[in-house]
């Protein structure tokens, strides 16, 4: 019997950045919020956003919670997925800032849209990159 040497799919990577540089204090509603991603195809499987630390200059952060939004599939509806926690923490040339990923078990929809934010800013070094890591099967 002959092998099947060709894979049933192919996963594309999908990587989107966005840098966070405003408060959102509200977890009920997304108005504020960023827009990470778009889910392109059906059967594309987000995998994890990551928040990090981007601040400009060596300096103490402030604790402040990472928070993800998705909507369904007409990118209408939106709803709190998850938020995470990132620490407080002082970065110098030895100590790295605080980063927290919030994993994502399902796959989503066309059209979905993922919406980011956190809910303190009080300077630069509070600025936050959201990473959106993911796979697109064709």
């Amino acid at each position: 019997m002959a092998k099947n040497t060709t894979p049933a799919y192919v996963i594309t990577a999908q990587v989107a950045n966005v840098e966070l540089t405003a408060a959102v204090t509200d977890s009920s509603s997304a108005a504020g919020a960023t827009l990470l991603y778009t889910i392109p195809t059906d059967d594309a499987k987000p995998y994890v956003i990551r928040f990090i630390n981007s601040q400009v200059t060596q300096a103490a952060s402030s604790a402040m919670v990472g928070k993800v939004w998705i909507t369904d599939s007409a990118g209408a509806t939106l709803a709190l997925y998850e938020e995470g926690l990132m620490a407080a923490a002082t970065r110098s040339g030895t100590v790295k800032g605080s980063t927290v990923d919030i994993l994502i078990d399902r796959v989503l929809q066309a059209g979905c849209k993922i919406y980011v934010a956190k809910n303190v800013h009080a300077g630069a070094q509070d600025n936050v990159v959201a990473q959106f890591l993911g796979a697109k099967y064709v």
